[in-house]
């Protein structure tokens, strides 16, 4: 197996493709002429925050908090996740037994995946404590 020089090619393409795509949808900023910026410095994290918080409330529905009287426990796992626990709160779910929010690069319970059997246990651990309805 391998990339064959048409496959990068056609890579190549769709990236300048999407590339196009986001600039003109607003997510990318111009990287030349007037209101250029260095795109090695662009945030994206709070139009990926919005988008999934805008697809929560989308799906769930119930105004702008829905998940308002649930329980959730989210294990950030050494704060990989974090973010996603500020957006639970903000649609209204109680989140207070979620652990592993701060940021640890050195990942002292291991590496963060969510299909991990270890990650799993502990999450169902943690929800069972707390009465939790999601984990």
């Amino acid at each position: 197996g391998g990339y064959t020089k048409a496959d990068i090619d056609t890579l190549i393409i769709g990236a300048i493709r999407e590339a196009r795509h986001w600039h003109d949808f607003g997510v990318l900023p111009p990287t030349s002429g007037d209101g250029a910026v260095d795109c090695t410095h662009v945030d994206f994290m709070p139009h990926y925050r919005n988008r999934l918080r805008d697809a929560i409330i989308a799906e769930v529905g119930g105004g702008d908090k829905p998940l308002a009287g649930l329980k959730i426990v989210l294990n950030a796992g050494n704060g990989s996740g974090y973010f996603f626990n500020d957006i639970l709160a903000d649609l209204g779910a109680d989140v207070s037994n979620s652990f592993l929010l701060t940021p640890d690069g050195t990942f002292p319970s291991g590496v963060p995946n969510p299909e991990s059997t270890s990650m799993i246990a502990e999450t169902k651990s943690k929800c069972e404590e707390c009465c939790a309805d999601l984990g």
